[in-house]
């Protein structure tokens, strides 16, 4: 016999395996701990010739895979034929070809019980096929078993009462008996006693129904011992005929399997359990996606408010310097929160693998200057110095600009937040080999070595007592390292220890240089992330003199505000606090724009669009912005779908309103 395999797992002696010729050792050592994770014993046999020496063993089924069975397709024909073992033996065959294989159509033909799997297959596949195929081999040994003892049975009879007797007698494992045609018990071995309770003399001449709970035994299942207990069995029956061929009655076989039994039953409620665990797994993961949703539109529709009228009343002249100082505290603080709230829910997006990132083309130097120009009042106020230098080789990567720009502002905010007044930033820009560098230094508050392993961390903070000097939630740089994994890069924080400064070193993989004209402007269209550390100046407001635009939002702070803001800018401006009451005044006077909330009520905006979508008269083309607290890019998806050409999140800027419904109204000028 060859050498066996170093893989697989064994049996006891009688027991069924699994026999498995393999491709290769990888496969051998795959089907085996498949097989015995799921308590299924197995054998990998080195060729044909094992195979064939294995039924002295009691093998029961054989995997084997497309490139060996073929070749000792003879061999193992002639050793099923030759071996009443191995008759009608199962043999499923792993193809990537399937039946399509010529050589596998002619094995299938000579060998017989052969089934054909095309690859690739499902573990669970597998596993339900393979114990199919046991149940099936087990069955055959049984009923081998129980034909043997038939023809011991009648060999008994035609031999004398005693021999058979003495014979039947020494059987324990198995419950014999004999039943006249009617089904009256006339002989009872010693172990249907031990199996089922009742002497002979209980039982001779009674009907073997006596101690059914189902009413017959023929297919197996529950009976019930003398006293009372319930067991689950294995049956099997045989007609008796005397020498003339004359039924006389029948031999039966009764094995207490309740054991095996019962372990399957609760392998299948583990199955259900386990089943039940999941569903209820995906239902908390889905009442805590809703939640936050919710969370974030009822903590955005009052920021809206806040920072929307902080915005509004800091362009009166009449304010003291008091009051205008405090405006732009509130300011600053309401998108302090409002970043807070985008970072919890990036962070679930990212922890529950929901993260969809819009790949394309990217111009990274780009992106570095927006962030740079971006984060440079927030340096000035503290007399930060900033130091640039980007390459100025084609700095091309593919990624979402939105995300990349988001890790980049994450990191210069971080920088400035750590550095203390007069300090210095420094940010570079290098191509190396087939990747970009982009590092962000500073000689700040540093990082501390023990702390160093753990920077990444989500919600860590070297400082998290009541007394720290800086807030936030510990959330930003966790997010940045996700963000540049998910683009194929990876990140590095290092410092020489607490007040020497840290550093933050990203590298991306270089994208092969593409014609100009397929370049993406990602400069146009992206915002950058809710908190500034300093307020900004804000442009010129454009002119919407003769513009009519319709506001629909239940809130009755959030229409104002809109109304307000709209107003200044010289717009006609109609409120609507819910759907129903919109769609009337479109009907009477058609606007140039529809700004619509999403939530409300009754009859959300998703709807309302669909309906305006609906509308006769060219009404149904009016451009339409979804003003919404769900600011999820999930919802932002949703919101086109419906209808809207825009989404803009709450709290919404006042400056980025007005120039999208300009952009809608008059797309020539825009």
């Amino acid at each position: 016999m060859a050498a066996e395999a170093p893989f697989g797992t064994t049996a006891k002696p009688g027991e069924l395996r699994v026999l498995v010729l393999p491709s290769t050792a990888a496969d051998a050592q795959a089907i085996s701990r498949v097989l015995g994770a799921n308590g299924i014993a197995s054998k990998n046999c080195s060729g044909i010739s094992q195979l064939c020496m294995e039924h002295e063993q009691g093998a029961g089924l054989l995997i084997v895979s497309e490139e060996a069975l073929p070749a000792g397709a003879d061999e193992l024909a002639a050793c099923v034929a030759g071996q009443p073992v191995w008759s009608d033996l199962p043999v499923m065959v792993l193809s990537k070809a399937g039946r399509e294989s010529h050589a596998l159509a002619d094995t299938v033909a000579r060998l017989g019980n052969v089934s054909v799997i095309e690859r690739p297959v499902r573990t669970s596949t597998l596993l339900s096929l393979v114990r199919s195929g046991l149940r099936a081999r087990e069955r055959q040994y049984q009923v081998r078993e129980y034909l043997a003892a038939q023809e011991l049975a009648q060999q008994v009879i035609r031999e004398g009462e005693r021999r058979y007797r003495s014979l039947i007698e020494n059987v324990t494992d198995y419950a014999i008996f004999m039943t006249d045609p009617a089904g009256r018990i006339n002989s009872w071995n010693s172990g249907a006693e031990a199996i089922l309770g009742y002497g002979s003399e209980e039982v001779l001449g009674q009907s073997m129904d006596m101690f059914s709970t189902a009413g017959h035994l023929a297919d197996g299942g529950w009976i019930r011992r003398k006293d009372g207990k319930d067991l689950f069995i294995d049956t099997a029956s045989a007609p008796v005929t005397d020498d003339g061929g004359r039924l006389v009655g029948y031999a039966h076989f009764l094995k207490d399997v309740t054991e095996k039994h019962r372990i399957e039953m609760e392998r299948e409620e583990l199955l259900q359990s386990e089943r039940a665990a999941r569903g209820e797994a995906e239902r908390a993961s889905r009442m805590k996606e809703e939640f936050l949703a919710t969370l974030s539109h009822e903590l955005r529709t009052p920021l809206n408010a806040v920072l929307g009228w902080a915005r509004l009343l800091r362009k009166s002249r009449d304010l003291s310097e008091d009051a205008m100082n405090g405006l732009t505290v509130i300011e600053r603080n309401a998108r302090s929160q409002g970043q807070i709230i985008d970072d919890l829910l990036d962070m679930s997006a990212i922890i529950s693998g929901k993260v969809r990132l819009e790949v394309e083309p990217v111009d990274l130097a780009s992106l570095v200057s927006t962030a740079i120009e971006t984060i440079r009042p927030a340096a000035q106020a503290r007399d930060i110095q900033l130091e640039v230098v980007l390459d100025a080789s084609p700095a091309l990567v593919r990624g979402d600009p939105y995300r990349l720009q988001q890790v980049l502002w994450n990191l210069l905010s971080n920088a400035v937040k750590f550095t203390p007044k007069d300090g210095r930033i420094t940010i570079t820009l290098a191509r190396v080999h087939s990747h970009l560098e982009v590092e962000v230094t500073d000689n700040g508050e540093g990082i501390d070595a023990a702390f160093l392993p753990y920077v990444f961390d989500r919600f860590r903070q070297a400082d998290a007592s009541s007394s720290r000097p800086h807030g936030g939630l510990g959330l930003g740089l966790s997010i940045v390292k996700q963000l540049v994994e998910l683009h194929g890069g990876s990140i590095a924080a290092t410092s020489a220890g607490r007040g020497q400064g840290a550093r933050f070193h990203i590298e991306m993989p270089l994208l092969a240089a593409v014609p100009d004209a397929q370049r993406t402007e990602v400069l146009s269209g992206l915002r950058m992330p809710a908190a500034e550390l300093v307020v900004q100046e804000e442009s010129p407001a454009l002119d919407l003199k003769g513009l009519k635009i319709l506001v629909v939002d239940d809130e009755p702070d959030a229409r104002f505000l809109v109304q307000r803001i709209l107003a200044d800018c010289n717009a006609g401006v109609t409120t609507a606090s819910s759907a129903g009451e919109a769609l009337g005044l479109l009907a009477q006077d058609p606007p140039d724009v529809l700004i619509s909330d999403v939530g409300m009520p009754g009859e959300d905006g998703y709807a309302l669009i669909r309906r305006v979508r609906l509308l006769p008269n060219g009404s149904s083309r009016i451009p339409a912005i979804a003003l919404t607290a769900y600011a999820r890019k999930e919802d932002r998806a949703k919101a086109k779908r419906a209808g809207f050409q825009r989404h803009l999140a709450k709290p919404v800027d006042a400056t980025e309103l007005v120039a999208t419904v300009d952009s809608l109204a008059r797309p020539s000028s825009a």
